[in-house]
C-alpha cells in the first residue's frame, strides 16, 4: 500500500511489495540531506593535507613573489627585494591566534639557528591594533625578528591568501620556494630542513629522509584542525 501525505508528513500506511514504506517527515529528509553534506566535508577534510596544499591563490611555487614595502612596529620600512641574495621567510600570522603564536615561537628558534647563514625572517599581520599592544605581544614572545604591518590587507590580496597562519620561503632569486599552511607538529622540522637545503647546508635527498612521515604515524589533533581550517577556507 502506498504512503500517504498529510500536512507535509510522509507516513507508511501499509506494506508494499512485501516491504513497508519509508516513514519520515519533510524535516527528516532535510536532516538526512544535511548529514550527507556533512559527511562529504568530513571526508574532504580527512583526506587532504595542509602541508602540500597551496594557500596562495596568486603565487605558485617557482614564481616570483611580488615585492612589497611595509612598516614594522617601530615605523621602519622593509622591502622584500632589498633582501635578494638571502633566503627570506614570510610568516603571515594573527598575534592572538594559538597556531600563529606556535609558528612565531618556532620561527624564533629557526632564526637563531640559521640567521648567520643568510636567513631573514619577517612576521606579517593585518591586525589593526595600536602599536603598543602589538609590541607587548612581541616582547612577551621574545621575538627577535620584525613584525610588519599590512593593515589595509593589500599584500594579502596581492598574494591571494585565504588561511592563517601561512609560512612561505622566498629563495635568493625572489621566487617562492616553499610554503607551509597553518601549523602542525612537524612545522619546525619542515621549515628548518627546507631552509638548510636552500642555503646550501643540506641536500634535497636529506630533506626527504628527515621529513618523510611514516605511513602508520597517527595524525595529531593539531594536524586535523589545520587540515579542517585550510579546506574550509578553500570551500568558502
Amino acid at each position: 500500500m502506498p504512503a500517504a501525505r498529510k500536512g507535509g508528513e510522509m507516513r507508511s500506511v501499509g506494506p508494499a511489495n512485501g516491504r513497508f514504506s519509508w516513514v519520515g517527515t519533510e524535516r527528516g529528509r532535510g536532516f538526512r540531506l544535511s548529514g550527507l553534506i556533512l559527511s562529504f566535508f568530513v571526508l574532504l577534510f580527512v583526506t587532504s593535507s595542509p602541508v602540500s596544499s597551496s594557500a596562495m591563490r596568486n603565487v605558485k611555487q617557482g614564481e616570483p613573489v611580488p615585492d612589497f614595502t611595509l612598516l614594522d612596529l617601530e615605523g621602519m620600512s622593509h622591502t622584500l627585494s632589498a633582501h635578494k641574495g638571502k633566503l627570506v621567510v614570510l610568516s603571515f600570522v594573527r598575534l592572538d591566534q594559538d597556531r600563529s603564536i606556535k609558528v612565531m615561537n618556532d620561527m624564533t628558534r629557526i632564526n637563531g639557528m640559521l640567521k648567520s647563514s643568510g636567513l631573514v625572517v619577517f612576521a606579517i599581520t593585518s591586525q589593526d591594533q595600536d602599536p603598543a599592544s602589538l609590541k607587548a605581544i612581541r616582547d612577551n614572545l621574545n621575538l627577535e625578528y620584525p613584525i610588519l604591518l599590512d593593515k589595509d590587507r593589500k599584500l594579502y590580496g596581492t598574494y591571494g591568501l585565504f588561511t592563517l597562519p601561512l609560512t612561505s620561503i622566498v629563495d635568493q632569486h625572489g621566487n617562492l620556494a616553499y610554503e607551509y599552511s597553518s601549523y602542525s607538529r612537524d612545522f619546525e622540522q619542515q621549515i628548518t630542513e627546507k631552509a638548510r637545503v636552500l642555503l646550501g647546508l643540506s641536500t634535497e635527498e636529506e630533506f626527504e629522509k628527515k621529513t618523510a612521515r611514516k605511513e602508520i604515524e597517527v595524525i595529531s589533533d593539531e594536524e586535523k584542525e589545520a587540515q579542517k581550517n585550510l579546506q574550509m577556507a578553500k570551500v568558502l
